[in-house]
């Protein structure tokens, strides 16, 4: 990630400042990343992070700093992949992220415009933030195979979007039924 983040620094500046500004949206106290190469030809990731008072900045490596302000980053610089991405999937992607953090992504992901995004997720959360159009859930029905329905078609599920988010109402299906 640290290399290809760098070649994207030097060859997509305006767009690479953008993801800059845009993680700092996420993450207030985040003023950039940075890629740098170390004395010895290895690039590093750098998270710069403003802090109170007149002490200036202090600078984490990647290492340093959460899984998920990391994967926004990576997430947010696909769409300035060097060769055209029409179709990205994801699995897991709430994997290291707070909580909080699953409704920037899936914004982050609607604004992909020419490119189809498939998440693979076991998160209720991250359900929680989509459309029960957007959100297909898959079931494996044994000899009879797999089975594929969009939230939206599910009677009982969308009866249960009176109470519930979608995925607080997915996990009260608890009937073979219920699909």
């Amino acid at each position: 990630f640290a290399a290809y983040l760098h070649r994207f620094s030097q060859e997509h500046r305006a767009e690479f400042r953008r993801l800059n500004e845009r993680l700092h949206g996420f993450f207030p106290w985040v003023e950039a990343l940075r890629p740098v190469r170390s004395r010895f030809g290895w690039t590093e990731v750098q998270v710069v992070q403003s802090t109170n008072g007149d002490e200036g900045n202090t600078i984490f490596k990647a290492e340093q700093v959460n899984d998920g302000l990391l994967r926004l980053a990576a997430i947010g610089s696909l769409p300035y992949a060097e060769e055209r991405l029409n179709c990205v999937v994801l699995e897991e992607p709430e994997n290291g992220m707070h909580p909080r953090l699953l409704e920037h992504t899936v914004e982050l992901l609607r604004s992909f415009d020419d490119m189809q995004v498939i998440i693979t997720t076991h998160s209720p959360v991250l359900l929680n933030f989509v459309e029960p159009e957007e959100a297909i859930i898959l079931r494996n029905r044994g000899k009879r195979g797999p089975e594929a329905k969009r939230f939206a078609e599910l009677k009982r599920g969308m009866k249960r979007l009176e109470y519930f988010d979608i995925g607080d109402g997915y996990i009260n299906i608890n009937t073979p039924d219920d699909l």
